[in-house]
């Protein structure tokens, strides 16, 4: 469904939300309570998007060739 490069975009996308949701949970631990507090919210956020995006990369990826019915 989609183009070799928008499947690499969704891809490198996917995995940079993936990677910011690891941040944002380690920000979330930060000593200061401020900082702490603004990153615990917006970690529900990026959760959300990391999981969208997961969930298109799953319905737009095109079965593999190599399986077969049976």
């Amino acid at each position: 469904m989609l183009t070799k490069l928008d499947q690499e975009r969704l891809d490198k996308a996917t995995q940079a939300a993936g990677l910011l949701q690891e941040d944002m949970r380690d920000l979330s631990r930060a000593d200061n309570p401020l900082l702490a507090d603004i990153a615990y919210t917006l970690l529900d956020d990026v959760v959300a998007l990391h999981q969208r995006l997961q969930r298109i990369s799953v319905l737009v990826r095109e079965p593999s060739e190599d399986v077969t019915e049976g």
